[in-house]
């Protein structure tokens, strides 16, 4: 058999024949690339992928969720600790107020009577002599310095009490009108008890008139003291203290 001859290509067709060569050899190396890269995936992929590695980023994520958690309920319970504080400061202001209402209150009721009384038997000077009788002086001017003292407390006291009183009770107008009318009250009996004292400086009554003098005053005196005290009760026992924050411990 005759040899075949080896086809003869022309410049231009060998040059397609090597640049078809070299896109074939391409697309085959980039063909064994892809395959290698899907069957041996980057180190951190296979971290992740690992036990080790998802227990690692399950314990990562969980620390920065606690952390946030636990700065959360930190900034809540400082928040309460500031809103307690207040609270609290506002409770022992309301408790000064009311100390001084008592304290103010007592004294012109209790110097108010004692006034009156110094006009029964017991009290007038003419009925002793020698010591008895500078005994006697001596206890009348000791009331009388005391109603004086009163007198010029209740004429200051009772409007700053006014004041703080509507600051602490939100400007509430019924514990206010409360106070004025205890004010007005109280007024009125020691008017009473003042007009009673200058008829009977000379003339001593009994302890039995004594008792009676004034009495339509000072029952409304505590009629009245005494719906104010029910108002502000009930006014300030309606506040409370902050919620309890998230997290936080009951109280024991």
């Amino acid at each position: 058999m005759a040899e075949e001859k080896a086809p003869k290509w022309s410049d231009e067709e060998e040059r397609l024949l090597h640049h078809e060569a070299f896109v074939a050899e391409l697309l085959d190396r980039r063909k064994g690339r892809v395959g290698e890269s899907a069957s041996h995936p980057p180190a951190w992929q296979r971290f992740l992928e690992s036990a080790g590695g998802a227990a690692l980023v399950t314990v990562l994520l969980g620390s920065v969720a606690a952390g946030i958690i636990n700065s959360l309920v930190q900034e809540k319970l400082k928040e309460r600790e500031l809103a307690l504080a207040s609270y609290q400061d506002e409770l022992k202001q309301r408790q000064d107020i009311a100390t001084r209402i008592v304290e103010l209150v007592g004294a012109t009721m209790g110097a108010t009577e004692d006034i009156i009384f110094l006009t029964t038997d017991e009290f007038d000077p003419a009925r002793f002599s020698g010591e008895q009788r500078n005994r006697i002086l001596d206890q009348r001017n000791k009331i009388q310095q005391a109603y004086n003292a009163t007198d010029r407390q209740w004429q200051v006291e009772p409007e700053e009490l006014a004041l703080l009183i509507g600051l602490h009770t939100h400007g509430q107008a019924d514990i206010g009108e409360a106070w004025r009318a205890s004010q007005q009250a109280v007024t009125a009996y020691k008017y009473c008890a003042e007009d009673w004292y200058a008829r009977h400086q000379r003339e001593s009554v009994t302890s039995e008139d004594a008792r009676s003098a004034c009495g339509k005053q000072k029952a409304a005196a505590r009629t009245s003291l005494e719906q104010f005290a029910q108002r502000i009760e009930a006014n300030w026992q309606g506040a409370s203290p902050p919620p309890r924050a998230a997290g936080e411990p009951a109280s024991r």
